[in-house]
Parts: C-alpha cells; structure tokens; sequence
C-alpha cells in the first residue's frame, strides 16, 4: 500500500496544478477497479418492499445498539469511559495524528501534546514524512497561542522545539512548496515572536535559545 501511494508522490509532484490536486492523485492511487458484478448489481436497484425491509432492519439493530451504549454510560460512572491523556510520546504518525483528534481538543492540551513530544520525538514519529495539512495546523495552534500571550518560558521553549524539529521532518522542503499564505504568515508570526523574546535580556536569560539559533532555524524555513 504504502509503494503504491510513495509511486503516485513520485509521479504527481511535478505534474499536479495545485496541492489539492496533487493529494487527490495520491489518494485514488490505492483505489480498486469496480467489478463487472458491482456494475450489474448498480444497474438492479431493490424492490420498495426490499429497501423498507432493510432500512427498518437497520434501525432497530442501530437502536439497539445505542440503547446499549446508553444505558451502559447511565449505569456507570467508571473514569476509564473518558479517554486519557496520553502519558507516552506517540511512535507513529497515525498514532500523533489520533492523539491530536481525539485528546487535543483545546489549544493548552496541544501544547502539552507537543511539550510531551519535544523534538526528538517529533523528528522520529515523522521521519519519513509529515502530511503539509497537519503541519499548517500545528503551525497555526502555535501562532494563536503566542498571539494571546506574550511572555512565557514554557511556550517559548514549545515553539522553539516544535519549529526546530519541523525542518528535519520528512519532505519538508516538499511541504514548504504547498504550503498555504496563511501557514507561511503563521511561521512568520512565530519567528518574530520568537526573535522579540530572544532579544529581551530580562527575559532571554532563562531561555536555553538566542537570537542566532532562532535565526538558523527561521533560515530553514526560507530555503
């Protein structure tokens, strides 16, 4: 699966109009033809006595089933119906991906993802390549966080380590081709905030980044 969408990358990338056209080639990449048997039974639609059998077959086993799910959450006040946070760096893209969909669900529970992460992690999980939409998202939840707040070592360390580690993702210079104006005005928003917090000398003093490892990084970007 994973060589039949790598070849459709390959193929597209260089003939594809814009990233979304590009993304839909390598979607219908894994795609199976339609069987001449699905074609006949297309060309056969159900009886009306059939399609209401089945549709009310359908609703009483849909019913049962979240009447079950009901009554089980009525009936019980276990913590472990709520999903945890996870407490361990993700291994793979489709579990960082999971985890930033179904626990993420606020700006301070992205940060505390990405804080547990940290950039060793985000260079591992996504050695091989980060998804450019996925990448616009983290890059904008930063940009809203420093947008609000202007002074804190816990989010300039998040953002330093977050936008560090992003370049050395896989296919990064690629991403950096599709990326929209709004995720390249978001990277300019968060290396400027950053640059401002680095030339504070009150502030920069607890930080463990200055301005050139700031500007090495922004430089990345720019490539």
């Amino acid at each position: 699966m994973f060589s039949v969408t790598d070849e459709a990358k390959k193929k597209h990338i260089a003939s594809a109009a814009s990233y979304d056209e590009f993304r839909y080639f390598v979607a219908c990449a894994d795609q199976k033809r339609v069987s001449r048997a699905d074609m006949e039974s297309l060309s056969k639609p159900e009886k009306g006595w059939q399609q209401k059998t089945n549709l009310a077959i359908g609703r009483q086993r849909k019913n049962g089933v979240k009447s079950t799910f009901k009554s089980r959450l009525k009936g019980s006040k276990d913590a472990s119906l709520i999903p945890a946070f996870p407490s361990q760096p993700p291994k793979t893209p489709m579990e960082f991906e999971r985890d930033w969909r179904r626990h993420c669900n606020t700006q301070e529970a992205k940060l505390s993802y990405l804080e547990l992460c940290g950039p060793s992690g985000l260079r591992q999980v996504f050695k091989t390549e980060m998804d450019v939409s996925l990448l616009g998202q983290v890059v904008k939840m930063l940009a809203d966080a420093v947008s609000v707040e202007v002074e804190s070592v816990r989010l300039a360390l998040i953002v330093h380590n977050t936008m560090i580690a992003l370049p050395d993702t896989g296919r990064f210079k690629l991403n950096v081709q599709f990326m929209s104006a709004l995720d390249r005005n978001n990277i300019g928003s968060l290396f400027t905030w950053l640059l401002d917090i680095a030339a504070n000398k009150d502030f920069s003093a607890r930080l463990p980044f200055t301005l050139e490892t700031v500007d090495a990084a922004r430089a990345k970007f720019l490539e």
